[in-house]
């Protein structure tokens, strides 16, 4: 059986490390629209069956956001199919 020593920091690192801030436009009469976060494609080739994913914010007062993102596998299949050649293995939402 394995054991998985998650706690254990040496166990772990860090492939991808990325900071992307949402625009903030201004709202006529005042007040601000967040534009959502595109898509991010992270382009490398993982070994591993555990993937932790962080995600941090700055919650404004008075809100209370839960929902932090969708993460999905994909692979190329080589094979072409509606014009993609990807494969989505798996999808998820990321909650806080």
């Amino acid at each position: 059986m394995r054991e998985l020593q998650l706690g254990n920091s040496n166990n772990w690192e860090i492939i991808h490390n990325e900071n992307i801030s949402a625009i903030l436009l201004p709202k006529v009469g005042g007040g601000y629209k967040t534009v959502p976060i595109p898509e991010i494609s992270i382009a490398v080739l993982l070994n591993v069956f555990i993937v932790a994913v962080r995600v941090s914010t700055v919650v404004p007062e008075g809100s209370t956001w839960k929902f932090a993102g969708h993460i999905k596998q994909s692979v190329s299949t080589g094979l072409a199919f509606d014009n993609s050649q990807m494969l989505v293995l798996t999808e998820g939402n990321l909650y806080f």
